[in-house]
Order: C-alpha cells, then sequence, then structure tokens
C-alpha cells in the first residue's frame, strides 16, 4: 500500500471530501478514516467544524485541499438546482480554483444526472473519470486503485516542488556555511600575520599592525 511522504505534509489538507449527508456521510467517513491511516490529510465536515457554521471555512478548506473529492450517491444532485446548495457551492467553488476534481462512484451505482441540474456542473463533472469506489470486498483494492490512478498522480506536483524547496534550502544552508568557513578563514589569516608580526618585531610592532 502506498504511504504518503513527509514532502507531502506542506499542505494544510490533501482531500476536500464533499458529500450530500442524506445518503453519503458513512462512506465518507470511511474515505476519510481510510485514507487518513495511509497519511493524507482529509477535510471532513462532520468532523472539522463542530459548530454546524459553513460559509467561509468551508471554502478555505477548498482552497488548502489540492484535490476536492466528491462522493456521487444516488441522492447526491438532487438539491443542485438551488443556487444556495452547499453541495453545489463546493463544486462551483472548486472548479473556480482549478482544483483537482476526482468524482467517487460508489459500487457504481451512479447512473445520470438529474434533469434539474445545472448544465455547467454536469458538463463539468462528465470531463473528470469517475472512480469507483467498492463499499465490499473489494474495498481495499477500489482505495489501493485510487490512490495509484488518481491521489498519487494529482499530488505529484506538490512533490516534486517540495523537494525542489527543500534541495534549495540545503543549498543555500551550504553556502552560509561556506560563507562562515570562509570567514573564519580569513579571520585564521589576520591572526597568523599579527602573530608572525609579534615574533618578529615584537609587541610595538605588533600592536601598530593592530
Amino acid at each position: 500500500m502506498q504511504q504518503v511522504t513527509s514532502s507531502m505534509a506542506k499542505p494544510r489538507y490533501h482531500i476536500f471530501l464533499s458529500y450530500r449527508r442524506e445518503d453519503g456521510k458513512d462512506l465518507a467517513r470511511t474515505l476519510k478514516e481510510t485514507l487518513t491511516g495511509k497519511g493524507y490529510r482529509v477535510f471532513l465536515d462532520m468532523d472539522e467544524l463542530q459548530d454546524g457554521v459553513f460559509d467561509e471555512r468551508i471554502l478555505a478548506a477548498i482552497d488548502a485541499a489540492p484535490i476536492y473529492m466528491l462522493i456521487m450517491t444516488a441522492h447526491c444532485f438532487d438539491r443542485c438546482h438551488n443556487v444556495d446548495d452547499w453541495v453545489r457551492q463546493e463544486l462551483e467553488y472548486a472548479i473556480r480554483k482549478g482544483k483537482t476534481i476526482i468524482p467517487i462512484n460508489p459500487d457504481k451505482q451512479f447512473v445520470d444526472y438529474p434533469a434539474t441540474m445545472p448544465q455547467h456542473l454536469k458538463d463539468s463533472l462528465s470531463s473528470h473519470q469517475y472512480s469507483a469506489v467498492d463499499t465490499g470486498q473489494l474495498y481495499q483494492d477500489s482505495i489501493s486503485k485510487l490512490i495509484k490512478q488518481r491521489i498519487h498522480p494529482a499530488l505529484r506536483p506538490l512533490r516534486i516542488k517540495y523537494y525542489t524547496m527543500a534541495l534549495i534550502g540545503v543549498f543555500v544552508a551550504l553556502l552560509a556555511l561556506l560563507g562562515v568557513l570562509l570567514l573564519r578563514h580569513h579571520r585564521a589569516e589576520q591572526f597568523m600575520q599579527k602573530a608572525v608580526c609579534w615574533y618578529v618585531h615584537g609587541n610595538t610592532a605588533a600592536e601598530l599592525y593592530f
């Protein structure tokens, strides 16, 4: 099973989980526990927002996560025709922010969008490959496939970014160390010159040298 490396620990979250409470909260909880167990930082509103207040904090969490994962249960899009529906608002915000969108089709039960769903949301989701998650005996296999084919590639640019930043940090530290060593070497040379001056010419000449 693939684990998250320490270089991926920079974002506040790796994954934002979106779902419809009526029929998606149990799978959302299970997915969070599974992915968290593999080292991913997952935002789930049930855990993070205990007071039930959403608004800006939900949008901030989407901002903080490179991946927006949507659990497409049977009733996921039932209220998406309402502009104030939170599933719709989350999805629209993730699209607008250019997040990597991973639609999850649990047990391949999702068939089609409701007729009332806005066309721009249909078009956007249809452009992304759905990832099937088996909630039965093949659950762990489907999660491994999800990580390998969708999550891991989506986070690869972040790993490259932070590896590069780490290398730059090491390079800067080495330059600083070199500077310190050169400074000490220069001071050592000065000291030797002063010591020779003292030895050859005596204290008075050495004091003039100082």
